[in-house]
């Protein structure tokens, strides 16, 4: 889908086919990114460039917050117009979602913190502090990812509804999460109409927050490996970088790899922030020994495909010799393939439950919730109706 800037056919210039169909305006954005990460000289804008498609694909990429930073550093990259016309997108950014948004965070940080629950920031406002410099229109967000211990997770709920958070979600039985999921979702808005904010924090408990995946992994170890960092002035910590780049693959796997030029730009930049201090094999050994080593293969693949060097070839070819199970494979072929994402998520959730009694209870419960949960979707008539409206959901769900 393409969206010309003065009318026509509309395209998105997402990442699947980023590298067709971005032509020479999307060459000159990884150039710009790459002399940024290589720290290498001004990159060389073809003639005739179409700078309206530029700044377009700077966008939909998610990007105009890092281009607009890099405008300001080398003015000489990019004609003044579009500068101009970046920085006023970015300071909307901070303007109307970024500086609320770090106020949001920060209080939730700070609730925690209070009730002496440890904490690691993931994914977005960890790069803010670890690749960003602590300048979150580079990266803005309305919501916020957080790792606690498993024997931590029901005093984070606690913190989070004293602020007013509510789950996003019901549960189809009580307790239902944390026997079975690696996390939950809470919102909280405020105002109303052209003025509602909303954010959202993503609670989790286990790693990575898909629960398809190995459910072994150790989240103590991962707190003793953890980076002091600071988030919305606040102390916390954000996983080692290696466990940074396998948690980001592996977001990128649950979405299909469909995800924005911007997030492998967040994956590159990470491994340059870190440079020889970075346990190549260390990572790869982690990712086999969590079945995670196909999203890691495909991201690094990725990386170095967008910005040639950044990947050592010897990592590559490493990533390549180590086998992945027929398991793993599946659930790489599911999350690509098949449409309904939250079925197949669901069905391989349960498929990697250790034991069959789990695995049962699991399948039952999330097939066939309680009295409660129907009367909260389906409205109160549901109680009398309870056993033929589970067979209905049930049906319609696995059936789309």
């Amino acid at each position: 889908m393409r969206r010309c800037v003065g009318g026509g056919k509309k395209i998105t210039y997402r990442q699947a086919t980023f590298m067709k169909e971005a032509g020479e305006e999307g060459k000159y954005i990884r150039a710009c990114l790459r002399a940024e990460l290589m720290a290498e000289g001004r990159p060389a804008a073809p003639a005739g460039l179409d700078w309206d498609k530029f700044t377009q694909i700077v966008i939909e990429q998610q990007l105009s917050g890092v281009l607009a930073k890099m405008s300001r550093t080398h003015p000489e990259w990019l004609p003044r117009a579009v500068s101009e016309r970046l920085l006023y997108r970015r300071y909307r950014q901070l303007l109307f979602h970024a500086d609320w948004g770090a106020r949001q965070a920060g209080d939730v940080l700070a609730m925690l913190a209070e009730r002496h629950i440890p904490v690691m920031v993931l994914k977005g406002w960890a790069l803010v502090a670890l690749v960003y410099g602590g300048d979150y229109s580079q990266r803005p967000a309305v919501d916020i990812d957080l790792l606690v211990k498993p024997e931590d997770a029901g005093q984070a709920i606690e913190a989070l509804q004293a602020l007013g958070y509510a789950a996003t979600e019901m549960e189809p039985w009580p307790g239902y999460f944390q026997r079975f999921l690696n996390g939950s979702h809470y919102t909280r808005a405020e105002g109303t109409g052209e003025r509602r904010q909303v954010f959202n924090v993503d609670l989790h408990w286990g790693f990575p927050d898909a629960p398809y995946y190995d459910r072994r992994i150790a989240v103590e170890a991962l707190f003793e490996r953890s980076l002091a960092i600071e988030v919305a002035g606040v102390a916390v910590r954000s996983l080692a970088i290696e466990d940074m780049l396998i948690y980001g693959s592996v977001h990128m796997a649950h979405h299909g790899y469909q995800d924005s030029l911007s997030r492998y730009y967040d994956m590159a930049a990470l491994m340059r922030r870190a440079g020889s201090g970075l346990d190549w094999q260390g990572m790869l050994a982690r990712a086999s020994a969590w079945k995670v080593m196909i999203p890691l293969r495909r991201m690094l693949a990725k990386v170095e495909e967008l910005w040639p060097g950044v990947v050592p070839g010897e990592v590559l070819r490493a990533a390549e010799k180590l086998r992945s199970g027929w398991r793993e494979g599946w659930i790489d072929w599911g999350l690509r393939k098949v449409r309904n994402k939250e079925a197949v998520s669901i069905l391989l959730a349960v498929w990697n439950t250790p034991g069959a009694g789990w695995r049962l209870r699991f399948f039952l419960e999330t097939a066939f919730p309680g009295e409660d949960y129907l009367r909260h979707y389906f409205g109160p008539a549901a109680g009398k109706l309870w056993p033929l409206l589970n067979i209905r959901r049930f049906m319609r769900f696995f059936g789309r």
